[in-house]
C-alpha cells in the first residue's frame, strides 16, 4: 500500500495530471450512478412537496462543488507550494482565495435554491384557514430571503479577494443616478415586472381588460405584456400602463368556487301596454332553456325603468365559462325574439316623419304679415310717439306709486286701531 502511495507520489507532473483526470471521472461516475440513484430513491420516498424540485438543482451543484474540490487539492498535490500561498503572500489575492471565493458563491446559491423550493411549501403549512394571507405574500417572503443571501454571500466572496463591495457600491452612485435618469421607463417597466410577478393578478391563458384592450394573456416579459385581441389581434401593453391601470381578469371573477363564471345581463324594451309579469315570465324562461345559462344561481329579471319609448327590463343569466358569452348572448337574443314574435309583443322604437313638400302660405296670409311688419317699423321711428308712450308709462309708475302709499297709511291707521283695542281689553 506504502508502495503504491510513494509510487504515486513519485509522478512527474503530466503523469499527476493524467492520474487526477482518470480519478475525477471515477468520482464523478460513482456520485452520478450510485450516490446520487440513493438519494432518488429517498426523494422518491418523502412525499414533501419541495422535494423533487429541489433534488435536480442541488445535484448540478454537487457536481460542480466535487470538481472545485478535486481541482483544489490536485493544484496542492501537483505544487505543495501552493498550498500556503494565501498565508505567505499579501501583494494581492491568490489562487486559493479565488477558490474560497467560488466555494462561498456555491453555497449561496445552494441556500438561496433551497429557500426557493422549501420556503412557500412551510409557510403554507403554517397558514390557517382564520388567518389573513396576503396575495403574494409567500413570493414576496421568498424574494426577500433569497435577495439578503445574494447580499452577504457576493460580500463575502468580494473580501476573499480584497474587493469592498460597500466602497464598490459608493463609486457606481452618481454613475447609477445618470443612467436612472436615461433609462427611467425601460427600469420601471422592469421593475413592475417583479411587482407584477410578486402581486400575480393573472397567468398565461387568462382573459383580461386593460383600458379598452380586452384579450388572452399569450406572453408576460420584462418590458411588457402581450395580448391576443378576440379579432386575432395582438395588443402590446407596458408593464408600466399594467400596473398604472384598472385591470379586469374574467378568468379568477366568478363566485361561488368557479373562477370562470360571468353574469350575463342583457336589456330587453317592451311597448307601454305590455304586462310587466308576462314579460318577466317570457324571459325567464328563454334564459332556463339556453343551453350555457347556469341551473344555479338562477336567472332574474328585473324592471329597471321607464323610457321615452318603452319599459326596460333587464335579464341576469349566470354562465360558467366566460369564453362562451358571446354564443350564450346570441343565443339569448334570437330566442327572445322568437318568443316575442309568438307571443305579439312589441319592442318599440323612435319614429320620424319625413315631408318632402313644405306647405305654402296663402298670398293673402302674406300680405297681411308685410302690412303688420311695415306698421311696426313706422311705429319704431315715430320718435314723437315714442315720447308720448314714455310720458303715459310714466304717469302710470305716478299713479301706482300714489295708490301704493294709501294702502299704507290706511294700514297704519288700521294698526293705530288694533292697539287701542288691546289697550281697552287690558
Amino acid at each position: 500500500m506504502w508502495d503504491v502511495l510513494r509510487q504515486i507520489s513519485g509522478l512527474d507532473f503530466d503523469e499527476k495530471i493524467g492520474f487526477a483526470a482518470a480519478v475525477l471521472i471515477f468520482i464523478l461516475g460513482f456520485e452520478i450512478y450510485v450516490v446520487m440513484r440513493v438519494f432518488e430513491k429517498v426523494t422518491d420516498k418523502h412525499h414533501a412537496e419541495w422535494s423533487e424540485p429541489l433534488f435536480r438543482p442541488l445535484r448540478n451543484r454537487f457536481y460542480i462543488l466535487t470538481l472545485l474540490v478535486f481541482l483544489n487539492l490536485t493544484r496542492w498535490w501537483v505544487k505543495p507550494e501552493d498550498m500556503f500561498e494565501s498565508i505567505t503572500d499579501h501583494s494581492g489575492p491568490s489562487v486559493q482565495d479565488y477558490f474560497y471565493t467560488a466555494y462561498i458563491l456555491l453555497a449561496t446559491s445552494i441556500v438561496s435554491v433551497s429557500i426557493k423550493h422549501v420556503l412557500p411549501s412551510t409557510l403554507k403549512t403554517l397558514d390557517t384557514e382564520e388567518s389573513v394571507v396576503l396575495s403574494g405574500g409567500h413570493h414576496l417572503a421568498v424574494l426577500t430571503s433569497r435577495l439578503l443571501v445574494w447580499v452577504a454571500g457576493v460580500n463575502l466572496a468580494l473580501q476573499e479577494i480584497h474587493i469592498e463591495m460597500l466602497g464598490m457600491l459608493a463609486s457606481l452612485a452618481v454613475f447609477s443616478i445618470f443612467l436612472g435618469l436615461a433609462v427611467q421607463q425601460t427600469m420601471g417597466n422592469i421593475l413592475n415586472s417583479f411587482l407584477l410577478d410578486i402581486d400575480h393578478p393573472f397567468e398565461e391563458g387568462d382573459r383580461v381588460q386593460v383600458g379598452e384592450h380586452r384579450g388572452i394573456v399569450v406572453s408576460m416579459g420584462v418590458l411588457s405584456t402581450k395580448l391576443l385581441t378576440l379579432e386575432e389581434e395582438l395588443v402590446v401593453i407596458p408593464n408600466n400602463t399594467l400596473v398604472n391601470s384598472t385591470l379586469i381578469n374574467s378568468a379568477r371573477g366568478g363566485g361561488g368556487g368557479v373562477a370562470g363564471r360571468v353574469a350575463l345581463r342583457q336589456e330587453v324594451g317592451v311597448a307601454f301596454d305590455e304586462d310587466p309579469n308576462h314579460i318577466k315570465a317570457i324571459l325567464l324562461i328563454v334564459a332556463q332553456g339556453c343551453e350555457y345559462v347556469l341551473e344555479s344561481p338562477r336567472p332574474r329579471v328585473l324592471m329597471t325603468e321607464f323610457d321615452d319609448y318603452s319599459k326596460n327590463f333587464m335579464l341576469y343569466a349566470w354562465i360558467d365559462d366566460y369564453n362562451n358569452e358571446r354564443f350564450a348572448r346570441d343565443l339569448l337574443l334570437m330566442d327572445i325574439d322568437a318568443a316575442f314574435s309568438r307571443e305579439g309583443i312589441q319592442i318599440p322604437y323612435p319614429t320620424t316623419h319625413e315631408m318632402r313638400d313644405l306647405p305654402t302660405i296663402p298670398p293673402e296670409v302674406l300680405a297681411v304679415k308685410a302690412k303688420a311688419r311695415r306698421s311696426a317699423v313706422a311705429f319704431m321711428k315715430n320718435e314723437g310717439m315714442m315720447l308720448d308712450i314714455e310720458e303715459e308709462r310714466r304717469q302710470r309708475a305716478e299713479e301706482v306709486r300714489a295708490n301704493l302709499l294709501q294702502s299704507l297709511e290706511k294700514w297704519e291707521d288700521d294698526e293705530a286701531l288694533v292697539d287701542d283695542f288691546l289697550t281697552e281689553e287690558e
